[in-house]
């Protein structure tokens, strides 16, 4: 519909490649597909099925952000920073792009927080530092040895 409708249009919204690309049903449906097995079956399958499933999906469908997300997080289970963030980034841009979740599980707010938190997390021990921004720590004598992560840090850094 986009795409049939862009000539008319004053402004041309950022979805489907600016009105210009057409996402077929087959594709959609492909991709609904493997992302939905990928995410039903994470327990039997090895990570590099899971891999293999959410880029099949994500080249089925580039619009969406969760199949990103889903390999943004295999990645930085993997430790393979730079991967999960550069997964992490495509997943926000697609977010950011639709303005709705394709998985109605969870909420597009909830999408959104949890891959800015694994991009900042990423990003942060890709250059070699903490996961989270730290400055202090429990006091030993509560028995936590826990680094403290201050709100502020984590929002400043996003």
């Amino acid at each position: 519909m986009c795409h049939a409708v862009k000539n008319y249009l004053e402004v041309v919204p950022p979805v489907f490649d600016h009105c210009e690309s057409v996402l077929h049903r087959d594709a959609e449906i492909m991709a609904r597909d493997l992302y939905w097995k990928g995410v039903s079956q994470e327990r039997e399958l090895s990570v590099e099925q899971l891999i293999e499933l959410f880029t099949a999906a994500s080249k089925f469908n580039p619009y969406v952000g969760e199949p990103q997300l889903m390999l943004a997080q295999l990645y930085f289970r993997l430790g393979r920073w730079v991967e999960a963030v550069e997964h992490a980034k495509r997943a926000l841009d697609a977010f950011f792009t639709l303005v709705s979740a394709w998985d109605k599980r969870r909420t597009f707010a909830n999408w959104v927080a949890f891959t800015r938190v694994l991009h900042l997390r990423a990003s942060r021990l890709s250059k070699g530092e903490p996961d989270f921004p730290v400055r202090d720590q429990l006091d030993e004598t509560m028995g936590n040895h826990l680094p403290l992560v201050h709100l502020q840090d984590l929002v400043d850094q996003m």
